[in-house]
């Protein structure tokens, strides 16, 4: 569902393109925190539209909607109904996804998140990621690394999947659909 706001903006990205590569992006929008009413509103759509074994998934943005208050209500909510949860984060509030089932961090994030938690140097790619399920409580991290491919790291393995190199004229949503077919694929059982 859509929740509208009369006080907030709908992010727009204006690209500029010269011969088919993207020049200049310019993004007109908001990163304020949600207000009473629009927190209130955007509950309110949580609770029409949630159903028992629904997988929810979340995109944080960082652009001030998924709040750690959102994110509380969420879990309460996906806990009552039986619901897998799974967010695609952004920093720099790293433990408002404490008890999600899955995170899909890139690899930009990932390093984010082991700064955040100040986890040690010497460890591997792999022992950050079974420090970060212990530490964040979730069953498992999916981290896309781009032409490296995707890694699933959860707290007894570690699955990597290589990418198939091809053309691609543009890479935008490219993260957004891995997310998209990670969830089809958990809700299938794959």
């Amino acid at each position: 569902g859509i929740v509208k706001s009369v006080d907030r903006p709908t992010t727009c990205k204006k690209r500029f393109l010269a011969k088919n590569h993207q020049m200049l992006r310019m993004d007109s929008e908001s990163c304020q925190g949600l207000s009473a009413k629009e927190f209130d509103d955007v509950v309110a759509a949580i609770d029409r539209l949630i159903k028992p074994a629904s997988m929810i998934l979340i995109s944080d943005y960082a652009k001030g909607m998924i709040s750690k208050e959102l994110m509380n209500y969420v879990m309460v909510q996906a806990k009552r109904f039986g619901c897998t949860v799974m967010v695609d984060p952004k920093g720099p509030l790293f433990t408002k996804y404490s008890g999600v089932d899955y995170l899909k961090p890139n690899s930009k994030e990932f390093g984010q998140i082991v700064e955040f938690f100040q986890l040690p140097a010497h460890q591997t790619f792999e022992e950050h990621g079974r420090e970060i399920c212990s530490l964040l409580s979730i069953k498992g991290l999916v981290v896309t690394m781009g032409e490296k491919g995707i890694a699933y790291i959860d707290a007894e393995k570690t699955i990597y999947s290589p990418a198939h190199k091809r053309e691609v004229y543009d890479l935008t949503g490219a993260g957004d659909t891995v997310f998209a077919f990670l969830a089809l694929g958990l809700a299938n059982n794959f």
